[in-house]
């Protein structure tokens, strides 16, 4: 999902995670008793008639219908969506390119008439699906970042690398937004989905404390940085490590009261 919502181009490693996408749904499907065909589906539907698709190059004989009206259909989705990187393009764009896309042996061509032929209705649908799955992923991802302890330890650590690497000269300040402890990461979940699910837990309640101590000497940290002190920026710093290793020990401290185990740092 990452990198599908990814707002900047896509470089190599990106583009050759997304194409072994057809060929991995392939290799879970196939052995499945009843699924042969639906596998073809979804391992096929980005090979081309002019035989330049992958994963596998078939001839465009070996195609299923059913993988073609995928293919369009994916191409459609493709076109038609807001992306983090442009919005959706126009009914005159998008059959322009889907056009092309047949005369130069891409999709087949009846698919494409078809879906033309009842343009808006198909689009309506499509615009349905996409706000219902949008919906559906946002409500998973904030119940899994109300119950991973991990997801919270994780941003948390994020965070204190960031400020340690600016200290040392590795990277830039860290904004001001990010020196508030209502504001970071790790607060946000505290305010909110985290007190939701475990604000009755005293351990959470301990909380507060070290995190605002921690963004207190952070303030102090970029204080020093943007005077160009930074000697006295690396002896704020010496308190990071303990605040930080008492806020992980608490966030472990919940997870074992709540029932979680602590997620293990590889």
């Amino acid at each position: 999902m990452e990198v599908l919502e990814k707002p900047g181009k896509l470089d190599v490693t990106d583009r050759l995670t997304i194409r072994a996408h057809s060929y991995y749904s392939f290799r879970i499907l196939q052995p499945i008793t009843g699924l042969e065909e639906i596998a073809a589906w979804c391992g096929f539907h980005h090979e081309q008639l002019d035989g330049g698709g992958y994963p596998y190059g078939i001839d465009h004989a070996d195609i299923p219908l059913e993988a073609r009206i995928v293919a369009v259909a994916d191409v459609f989705s493709a076109l038609t969506e807001d992306r983090p990187y442009r919005a959706g393009l126009s009914q005159a764009a998008v059959t322009e390119l889907l056009s092309e896309m047949v005369a130069t042996g891409r999709l087949d061509a009846k698919v494409v008439a078809c879906l033309c032929g009842d343009y808006d209705g198909i689009n309506a649908v499509r615009r349905a699906a996409q706000e219902q799955a949008e919906a559906g992923y946002d409500e998973f991802t904030r119940n899994l970042r109300a119950l991973d302890l991990s997801w919270a330890k994780e941003s948390h650590l994020s965070w204190t690398q960031r400020l340690k690497e600016a200290v040392h000269g590795g990277a830039t300040t860290p904004s001001q937004s990010l020196l508030s402890p209502e504001r970071c990461a790790l607060g946000q979940w505290v305010a909110g989905e985290g007190f939701a699910h475990y604000g009755h837990l005293p351990q959470f309640r301990e909380l507060e404390r070290p995190h605002r101590e921690l963004h207190r000497n952070a303030e102090q940290i970029v204080r020093h940085l943007a005077s160009g002190q930074r000697d006295e920026a690396a002896r704020c710093s010496e308190r990071i490590d303990a605040l930080s290793g008492e806020l992980v020990q608490l966030l472990d401290r919940i997870g074992t009261a709540s029932g979680q185990m602590p997620a293990q740092r590889g």
